[in-house]
């Protein structure tokens, strides 16, 4: 019997595997493995000046406004380079209420015109403030500047 030079195993045992793997081959090879578009996707080229007239609401409204799917909106945005406001813009509304509420109470607590004190009994005063409130000491730290957090004051 002929050795196969690599293997060591009989010739005629790797003629055999080889018909094998030519009737039934494991895998596609890499030409056959292109991937086709599919005929039934769409391309939607929405411009930035279409889209930002959208973006004070979220992508799924948008998305059903313009009559496409929510992910076709993504793709576009991908596409086009840059993320949908709508949350970046939430988010900073968010931000500048809870400011002015934070703004309004500290108003209200050094004017000292608080309605609800007047409406506790005399009987059981409540020295503890309240949790929209910040006491004096809170207050005046609040108020310091950032830099000066960062030095040591008891080094000289």
């Amino acid at each position: 019997m002929k050795l196969s030079p690599h293997n060591k195993t009989p010739a005629k045992a790797i003629d055999e595997v080889d018909m094998r793997r030519c009737i039934w081959p494991s895998r596609p090879q890499p030409q056959q493995r292109l991937k086709a578009r599919r005929p039934s996707r769409r391309l939607y080229d929405f411009s930035y000046e279409q889209l930002s007239k959208y973006f004070d609401m979220p992508q799924v409204l948008a998305a059903k406004c313009l009559g496409v799917a929510p992910i076709t909106i993504k793709r576009v945005c991908k596409r086009l380079g840059f993320r949908w406001p709508y949350a970046e813009q939430k988010r900073r509304l968010l931000h500048e209420e809870r400011r002015s509420a934070l703004k309004e109470a500290e108003a209200a607590v050094w004017s000292g015109s608080e309605g609800d004190e007047d409406q506790q009994s005399d009987e059981c005063p409540s020295t503890l403030p309240k949790p929209w409130q910040m006491t004096p000491a809170g207050l005046a730290f609040h108020r310091l500047p950032v830099d000066c957090l960062g030095n040591d004051v008891h080094s000289s």
